[in-house]
C-alpha cells in the first residue's frame, strides 16, 4: 500500500484524479460521486489526525492518509471478489 500511495502522489494531478486513479487500478471502474466525497473526508480527517497526534512528523501525514486509504479499498469485498 505504501508503494500504491506513493505512486499516486507522485502524479501531480488534483486528488479527484488520483481517486480516479485508484479506483481504475482497484477496481476497474470510475469512482462513484459518494465515493469520492467520503475518500476526500477520509484523507482529510486522517491527515487532521496525523498531524495532531505527530506534530514532528507533519510533513508524513499525506502519505500515511493515502496509504490508509490505499489499505482501505484493497481489503473490501469488491477487490477481494468477483462478481
Amino acid at each position: 500500500t505504501r508503494q500504491l500511495a506513493e505512486k499516486l502522489l507522485a502524479d501531480e494531478s488534483a486528488d479527484s484524479r488520483r481517486l480516479q486513479n485508484l479506483w481504475q487500478k482497484a477496481y476497474g471502474r470510475s469512482i462513484k460521486p459518494v465515493e469520492e466525497t467520503g475518500a476526500r473526508s477520509f484523507l482529510s480527517a486522517y491527515e487532521a489526525r496525523w498531524k495532531a497526534a505527530r506534530p514532528d512528523a507533519a510533513a508524513d501525514a499525506p502519505l500515511r492518509a493515502w496509504q490508509s486509504l490505499c489499505r482501505a479499498v484493497i481489503s473490501s469485498n469488491e477487490f477481494l471478489y468477483v462478481e
